[in-house]
């Protein structure tokens, strides 16, 4: 019997490159332009894991630009959330898992169905078939805050631009103040 699952796939922020988990959770990183293969990722543990949704994160790099140092953003982080309710956190420029997020019940009690990065990359939240959203602290790995935000399971979440406002995604739409933790509006 063949057991069928849904691609799991995104396109990094600044749309040059593209993500594909395979069905044995091997990360596939594709150039846009040109098509090619440019990097291929797998935990020893690959196939213990089953990934269920993705996000690409970003990093600040400091470069040398016609006499003056620049601030530029490169796509080099992407988090896997996973059936067991965890969250891998892989380091693309070392090819390693960097963190993983709500080990030992400290996260989602369900699969992870939904994950967003701040557009600093500081923060990373997720929404989970356990009801719950959590943000995470990207650079600790700890959890900010969280809470039951729905009666049944979470499909997605969306942060805004400028990071304090969480919409989330489940039978009813909801927007979350995340400076305050408390919910705006359902809508």
């Amino acid at each position: 019997m063949s057991v069928s699952r849904s691609t799991i796939c995104a396109f990094d922020p600044t749309h040059s490159l593209f993500a594909l988990v395979t069905a044995d959770n091997r990360i596939r990183v594709f150039d846009v332009v040109s098509g090619n293969l440019k990097q291929q990722y797998s935990d020893p543990a690959h196939l213990s894991l089953r990934y269920s949704c993705i996000a690409w994160g970003l990093a600040a790099k400091k470069a040398e630009g016609r006499g003056k140092k620049v601030k530029t953003v490169s796509p080099s982080t992407i988090a896997l959330g996973t059936e067991n309710g965890t969250i891998v956190l892989w380091d693309l420029n070392k090819g390693v898992i960097a963190k993983t997020f709500g080990e030992k019940g400290s996260g989602h009690s369900q699969r992870v169905n939904s994950i967003a990065f701040s557009t600093s990359g500081n923060t990373l939240v997720s929404a989970s078939s356990d009801r719950n959203i959590i943000e995470w602290d990207v650079a600790t790995g700890e959890q900010v805050f969280k809470k039951r935000a729905a009666k049944q399971g979470i499909s997605s979440v969306a942060l805004s631009p400028s990071g304090d406002v969480l919409a989330v995604g489940a039978s009813k739409l909801s927007l979350w103040d995340l400076s305050s933790k408390t919910r705006m509006k359902k809508l």
